[in-house]
């Protein structure tokens, strides 16, 4: 059965495809025949699909399967090609063909339904009975009726693309501006999802990644015709230093959302700040222009409505802009690049996007983004999987918890006497909550246990109970076993309240809350402006010694709460979790709505802890860093995570550690990227395998029918040597078998034999030589164990050795040095980690990478508690073999991945070592790439088998170099 939009997962709701009209369809309808579909373009366009040189016969197959893919209504291909073989050129290309044409076949199609529609196209017989007149004008209103849809998308559609040549054809902005005051035919394009055109949306993991699928775009023709527009996050594109300062991308966002409100009054950002305006578009041009987009309200000097509408202009216009030109030119103008990259999004007809902005919906909706009817390309999608995982996975350290409770209890300190009721009690509630969630994962299992005082404060209750807590009523009292809540004295000072009858106080800077043996009960209780006093009557509150305020200090632990083991992981299910830490009754969902609404997050960081002693210790962290990422909106962010299905994810707790929310169901939210985009294509370089890909994503979301395309690499197989060692074997050694298990990896022997195996090979190998590690730990370890046996010297008697440093900022200059070295005599070793920042994207071409070594094979740790969860559900709901196929497949991608490295271009040759004696198994010889698996010797060789075949074949290289 074919996959289509009639699938039970879009039944609800029309797809693109279903809302073709059959006049449409009669004039260009997508067809699986590609020879029918590419009737549309002359042959010769359609073969070279505009490519800028003439293409590898691999090449021509992969546009050629994509644009069938595309052409024939498909909704979902995944497209493997090796790295180096022109990929992106490749997927760009014919997706770009493809686009053409589309919007040739719009443009037919309304001139059809215009033409069928057109009362004097019809001739009407003076002959005709009145029955058939009638017959045949009911029948002609039956066919208006159900195209009138279309033919105002289509319309819509054309509109947007003459505006947008006008653009292009260099209208000046003054023309512009003023055509965009009289009819504001941009604001309506972002205003209806139906009237953008057809377009092609390109992700990819790194800003890095998009910048060169930038600057191939910009080499083919497709450029002087097509425009492409680079979206990006906030703190990417701001240029105003006072809110880059904030570091955060959090702090950042709700800074910028800040500064735009003063900016432009009860405006909105440009292209929807005037939709609820009823004012003519003359005087709000005048309004704009008179207060510069400002305001006057100290907003941000950037958010300027001309300059960014100009920008935006400049980006649609002439050349592609990468992030950083954009960024350059809005300070040159003084305009938001970001506004002015959103404002450009809904005309551009190629959209270059990072991952999270495409599958985060809460950034989608951020951002505007509309996917609906577009082409959905992900490159770089063979750690799709976890890359869902981890955007929508969330960590809740205890020095969040910490600092979000001192800036909450500060900032009620500070401005009790000015909240409003319904403030004071989201306040109260916001750090009841962040207690629950402290006390959890501090083991504090008695302040966990009071559930009732929980869900009374939280509970909405009668409008006069509530009110009646706000204002802290002093003889308020709820349910039997709470004691006063919120009450509030004048005889008691904000900075110096008692609670109980121990005397101890309580103050903003960190005294002590209930000394040892300290009784909190309704009896005489008192309360003062830091919030809540909860417990039942007798119950034990503040144990010795424990203290909280602004400085961050341990909350409420006492030693015998310490004594945990703090390795032992719990797991939890999301309804599981709500009992166990007490929030249960909580209306998370109102209270998130509530805490956005009234942006607190911002107001406590700068009149709270937060903001006034940022650089107090938190919970063992510098309050720096904690403060960096916004504690409170790290547990919003936690909350929300909270809000998903029970199955989807479970929480993670570390005593005295963090929270963690783990997404388990990646399709769950990418079931909708699927369901709205038109066709989504997964390419890399390493898809294989693929089988969970299908199952975790495709499938759940409808799609059971997925194109699958492999092709093969540019170089000639004979330029690629690939052999699995698995035994060190030398005139005056026995032989040690070469496999390293988790048991068996620290093993002194093996180390040795894998030692002497690794000098005797790179021996053999000329230039540069890449030898990759499971982990770091384990580099470190090995290095350390080579160099006090004295291996690592006669490794690097011959070649300098270079390790990949931990640091981000040293990877470059290290990279540097190293493929210096390589081209010199000698050459190089690079020691590199799997999964490191050398593992993906390093072009290791030619003399800095003759072989790549991968010793061992990195399976992940077993043991992690994410992946035993997600083994388990995985296990539970598609097979009891699913868990071990993503466990394999896990350590196969990195292995693949690690392995392209090698060979960048047709005349490229390298080895390929896989020192483990595992690779020679069939089914891990199976998920290899094709390219690889060809060029892979049958059986396995000893050490001196090896050297002897890599020594033939590097200079038989090396001859026909000659």
């Amino acid at each position: 059965k074919k996959c289509n939009r009639e699938d039970s997962c879009c039944a609800t709701e029309k797809t693109p495809v279903e809302e073709r009209s059959a006049t449409d369809k009669k004039i260009a309808v997508l067809k699986t025949d590609t020879d029918q579909s590419q009737s549309l373009v002359p042959n010769s366009t359609r073969r070279e699909f505009d490519f800028p040189f003439e293409p590898y016969p691999i090449q021509l197959q992969l546009m050629r399967r994509l644009h069938a893919t595309l052409s024939g209504g498909q909704r979902a291909g995944i497209f493997e090609s090796p790295t180096g073989t022109g990929k992106s050129l490749s997927l760009l290309c014919a997706c770009l063909t493809w686009l053409n044409e589309e919007y040739e076949r719009q443009k037919l199609s309304l001139s059809s339904l215009t033409a069928e529609l057109n009362p004097d196209s019809v001739e009407s017989s003076s002959t005709a009975s009145p029955d058939a007149w009638i017959a045949e004008f009911a029948a002609k209103r039956q066919r208006q009726r159900q195209n009138d849809a279309e033919r105002a998308k289509l319309e819509a559609r054309e509109k947007a693309l003459q505006k947008l040549e006008k653009i292009r054809s260099g209208e000046s902005d003054e023309e512009a501006d003023l055509e965009d005051r009289i009819d504001e035919e941009i604001d309506s394009v972002e205003e209806s999802t139906a009237v953008e055109p057809t377009k092609i949306l390109f992700a990819s993991r790194t800003h890095s990644q998009l910048s060169q699928i930038r600057k191939e775009f910009s080499r083919t023709v497709h450029a002087n015709k097509l425009s492409a527009v680079s979206l990006a996050a906030r703190n990417c594109l701001c240029v105003n230093s006072d809110v880059t300062a904030l570091g955060a991308s959090a702090l950042i966002n709700e800074r910028c959302l800040e500064l735009r409100r003063k900016s432009s009054g009860n405006k909105a950002e440009p292209g929807k700040e005037n939709r609820g305006d009823k004012s003519p578009p003359a005087k709000r041009a005048r309004v704009a222009k008179d207060d510069g987009g400002c305001g006057g309200g100290g907003g941000c000097p950037y958010y300027r409505r001309s300059a960014i509408d100009s920008l935006a202009r400049e980006a649609l216009r002439g050349p592609p802009l990468d992030i950083e030109d954009l960024a350059r030119l809005g300070r040159e103008r003084r305009a938001c690049p970001y506004y002015a990259a959103r404002r450009a999004a809904p005309l551009a007809q190629l959209l270059l996007l990072p991952y999270q902005t495409l599958l985060h919906r809460g950034t989608r909706a951020a951002t505007g983004l509309n996917l609906r009817g577009h082409v959905l390309v992900i490159d770089e999608a063979h750690n799709l999987l976890e890359t869902l995982a981890g955007v929508h996975s969330v960590c809740l350290t205890v020095g969040h918890l910490r600092l979000a409770v001192d800036q909450l209890a500060e900032y009620e300190a500070r401005y009790l006497s000015r909240l409003a009721p319904q403030n004071l009690l989201m306040v109260r509630r916001a750090r009841l909550v962040a207690k629950q969630l402290l006390a959890a994962v501090d083991g504090d299992v008695s302040k966990t246990a009071a559930r009732t005082s929980c869900s009374t404060v939280v509970s909405s209750g009668s409008p006069d109970q509530s009110l009646a807590f706000a204002k802290g009523t002093p003889s308020s009292k709820v349910g039997t076993s709470c004691s006063n809540i919120g009450t509030y004295d004048s005889k008691i000072g904000i900075f110096g309240s008692k609670v109980g009858t121990s005397g101890s106080k309580v103050g903003a800077s960190g005294s002590n809350i209930g000394t040892s043996g300290s009784k909190v009960g309704i009896s005489g209780s008192k309360v003062g402006a830091f919030g809540l006093n909860i417990g039942t009557s007798g119950s034990k509150v503040g144990i010795s010694g424990s203290k909280v305020g602004a400085s961050g200090s341990n909350i409420g632990t006492s030693s015998s709460s310490t004594t945990a083991d703090s390795t032992c992981v719990k797991v939890f299910g999301v309804t599981e979790f709500h009992l166990h830490c007490g929030i249960d009754n909580v209306d998370v969902p109102d209270l998130l709505r509530r805490l956005k609404e009234a942006r607190l997050s911002r107001k406590v960081g700068d009149g709270g802890a937060g903001g006034s002693k940022k650089g107090v210790v938190v919970g063992g962290g510098s309050g720096s860093g904690e403060g960096k990422q916004a504690p409170l909106l790290q547990m919003q962010a936690f909350l929300s995570a909270l809000l998903s299905a029970d199955d989807d994810g479970r929480v993670l707790l570390q005593p005295g550690a963090h929270l963690k929310y783990l997404l388990l169901n990646p399709a769950s939210h990418f079931a909708e990227v699927v369901q709205q985009s038109r066709c989504v294509i997964l390419a890399g370089g390493t898809m294989r395998p693929v089988d969970d890909l299908i199952t975790q994503l495709f499938v759940p979301a409808g799609c059971s029918q997925v194109e699958q395309f492999s092709c093969g690499h540019v170089v000639d197989k004979r330029n690629v040597l690939a052999l699995v060692v698995d035994r060190y074997d030398s005139s005056s050694n026995a032989g040690h078998q070469l496999c390293f298990t988790q048991s068996a990896k620290n093993q002194p022997d093996l180390l040795t034999a894998a030692g002497d195996a690794l000098v005797d090979l790179l021996s053999a190998v000329p230039s540069g030589a890449v030898v990759f590690f499971p982990s770091h730990d384990w580099e470190s370890a090995v290095h350390s164990r080579w160099q006090s046996d004295g291996r690592l010297a006669r490794l690097c008697h011959r070649k300098r050795l270079f390790r990949e440093p931990r640091a981000a900022a040293e990877v470059e200059p290290l990279l540097q040095r190293y493929q210096t070295a390589a081209v010199t005599a000698g050459g190089a070793i690079l020691f590199a980690v799997v999964g490191g920042r050398l593992s993906e994207g390093i072009n290791f071409a030619d003399d800095f990478g003759r072989c790549v070594v991968m010793l061992g094979m990195p399976y992940p740790n077993k043991g992690s508690p994410e992946l035993i969860e997600t083994m388990a559900y995985l296990s539970d709901r598609f097979g009891p073999n699913a868990g071990r196929a993503h466990y394999e497949s896990l350590c196969m991608r990195a292995v693949n991945q690690c392995i392209g490295r090698a060979i960048r271009h047709k005349s490229d040759y390298a080895a390929i070592v896989l020192l483990d004696s595992r690779y020679s198994r069939p089914a891990v010889r199976a998920k290899l790439p094709d390219w690889i698996g060809q060029s892979l010797l049958p059986r396995p060789l000893n050490s001196s088998l090896a050297v002897k075949t890599l020594t033939e074949f590097f200079a038989a290289k090396q001859a026909e170099s000659v």
